[in-house]
């Protein structure tokens, strides 16, 4: 049985929230600000209203709340205002001092209220694609706050209090302008810490990140990574790809929990010794940088994805073939010229194999034993239903066409 709403006619009834979202809709823009007002107002005494405690007003073309949004103070806990034309945060969202989730995404927002402190009990606050340029310090006092999204906006800086949430377990302030970061060591709950797409060239160490999963730093302008002071014994992710390295932290062999590391992009002339140490690494991504050969006992992990592509590797790394456990392995456009026999039996299983372009050496005696690997390669990626196979045209006379 659905619950009768007098905000919507009298006798109109939901018996659901998205019934309610619905009804919501037809008060669009400023010829349904009265009848909005007026909704508002009456369901602030709605008892079935108030143990839904959620209202969405997003998609309404507003450009402003209602004031009597207030109302709602003794009962609202999630309010969804997104996708709207809003220029800054209403006081009056902030007098609702019960809210848990506040979604404001996708507006026109430039600043927020200092009076965001109110909200003594939020934890989820979503303010992606606006036009913010800074944050109010006020914003660290949110202690409850377990997620702060600040995905695309127009950010140059961050607060120094935001490095003290202790609560924040999600913070993302990735495609802004920032430059640096503020110390992060108060972010005791953090799992991921997403900055990608931004413009920073420096930032303080990270440490007291004491539950990070996943570091998010790619298509930055590092030339120097923050130092991982200690060790992060949750952290499998690390994202530093597209910045302006020539080295990754010389202690990234005591992130043991690591299974993923992307630094594709960069300058980097070598990989760090103690990066054989990392048992759980399945995932190395290290195109496009300046690498001439990779550590041997490198081998000895079980990898399943390594992208060496784009480097200066004159032949296929020694070792590689005792990594039985590859199945995706690219090394295209770097200066190799000997294909291994051990490419077509070493691997069970492969499924995708790339050496384009290499010049890889298709004359004499080097050449007839590089022209049969590739064949045998062909054929058997010819038969697999999910291969992806790329060599070097040349081999034989079908892959000049």
């Amino acid at each position: 049985m659905g619950s009768t709403c007098s905000c919507l006619g009298g006798n109109a009834s939901f018996s659901a929230t998205g019934e309610l979202e619905s009804a919501f809709k037809q008060f669009k823009g400023g010829e349904g600000q009265e009848k909005l007002q007026q909704a508002l107002v009456k369901l602030s005494t709605d008892k079935s209203f108030e143990k839904v405690g959620k209202l969405n007003i997003a998609v309404n073309d507003l450009s402003n709340i209602p004031q009597q949004i207030r109302s709602l103070a003794h009962c609202l806990t999630e309010l969804d205002i997104s996708q709207n034309f809003l220029s800054t945060l209403p006081l009056e969202v902030c007098e609702l001092q019960l809210l848990v989730t506040l979604d404001a995404n996708d507006n026109k927002i430039k600043s927020l209220p200092a009076r965001i402190h109110d909200l003594k009990r939020l934890e989820n606050l979503m303010l992606y694609k606006n036009k913010l340029r800074d944050l109010p310090d006020e914003v660290g006092s949110l202690a409850e706050l377990k997620s702060l999204n600040l995905f695309n906006n127009e950010l140059i800086k961050l607060p120094q209090t935001i490095g003290k949430l202790e609560a924040l377990e999600e913070f993302n302030a990735a495609d802004n302008k920032l430059k640096t970061t503020p110390k992060l060591d108060g972010l005791t709950s953090l799992t991921r810490l997403a900055l990608f797409n931004n413009n920073i060239v420096l930032m303080p160490p990270l440490e007291g990140l004491g539950k990070i999963q996943k570091i998010e730093l790619y298509r930055n302008q590092l030339d120097v990574l923050p130092a991982l002071a200690g060790t992060f014994e949750h952290l499998d992710e690390f994202q530093v790809a597209n910045n302006r390295l020539t080295e990754l932290p010389a202690n990234i062999g005591d992130q043991t929990a690591l299974e993923a590391i992307e630094a594709s992009k960069n300058m980097l002339t070598s990989l760090p010794p103690s990066i054989v140490k990392l048992s759980n690494l399945w995932k190395l991504m290290v195109a496009q940088n300046k690498l001439t050969t990779l550590p041997k006992e490198l081998f000895a992990l079980k990898l399943r994805t390594l992208d060496m592509s784009e480097n200066l590797f004159e032949e296929f790394p020694p070792g590689l073939e005792e990594c039985v456990t590859i199945v995706n392995l690219m090394a295209g456009k770097n200066s190799i010229t000997v294909i291994p026999g051990y490419l077509s039996s070493a691997f069970p299983n492969i499924k995708r194999l790339t050496y384009d372009g290499n010049p890889i050496i298709f004359d004499g005696d080097v050449g007839t034993g590089n022209i049969m690997v590739q064949q045998e390669l062909t054929a058997k990626f010819a038969s697999m239903s999910d291969g992806k196979f790329h060599g070097v045209a040349g081999a034989t006379p079908e892959d000049g066409k």
